[in-house]
C-alpha cells in the first residue's frame, strides 16, 4: 500500500503517513554506520565492488557512495 493509498484509507495526510511509517533517525545511523564499517572491512579483503553491491542487495554506485561516506566519518571521528 502506498502513502497515499493509505492516507485517503484513513483520512490523514499522506505527510502523516509517511512520518508513522520512518525508520528513527538514530536507528538509520547506527544502521549507515555499520553497513559502512562492513564494507571498509570488505574493501581492506580485497571484495570487489561489484560483489559488495551483491552481497548488500544494492547497486554498485549504492556501495561505493556508502563506501565514499564511511572514509569520511572515519576521518571526522579520528580527526
Amino acid at each position: 500500500m502506498t502513502a497515499k493509498e493509505a492516507a485517503k484509507r484513513f483520512g490523514i495526510s499522506e505527510r502523516h503517513v509517511r512520518n508513522i511509517a520512518a525508520e528513527p533517525r538514530a536507528e538509520f545511523e547506527r544502521r549507515a554506520f555499520e553497513r559502512g564499517e562492513q564494507i571498509l572491512a570488505w574493501r581492506a579483503e580485497g571484495v570487489l565492488w561489484r560483489d559488495i553491491a551483491e552481497r548488500l542487495g544494492i547497486s554498485l554506485n549504492a556501495a561505493q557512495k556508502a563506501g565514499g561516506l564511511a572514509v569520511k566519518r572515519r576521518a571526522n571521528r579520528d580527526g
